[in-house]
């Protein structure tokens, strides 16, 4: 089943429609590859969460926090997604 929409506008009007939703989408884009690459220490991490060092050192084993290659630096998509987890606790 295909939905159709239509509505009126000018040449103009659909390009700056399209360029929106292009822009959008290379920022959203841009913050996904950011997230995936940056790092921080463990005692960073410590401090944005209000936990102790020993506490994050235990979410990593426990595999509630992922590592960089480094088995050293914790990656920010791990703490956006352990607070997304966390929310509502």
């Amino acid at each position: 089943m295909h939905s159709t929409i239509q509505f009126n506008c000018t040449p103009e009007e659909l390009e700056q429609i399209i360029i929106k939703g292009i822009m959008k989408y290379e920022a959203l884009k841009e913050e996904t590859l950011v997230s995936k690459t940056k790092t921080y220490s463990k005692n960073q991490v410590a401090k944005m969460l209000h936990r102790s060092h020993k506490t994050i050192c235990d979410l990593v084993t426990d595999g509630h926090l992922e590592t960089a290659s480094d088995d050293k630096r914790i990656t920010a998509i791990s703490v956006n997604g352990y607070l997304k987890l966390n929310k509502s606790k």
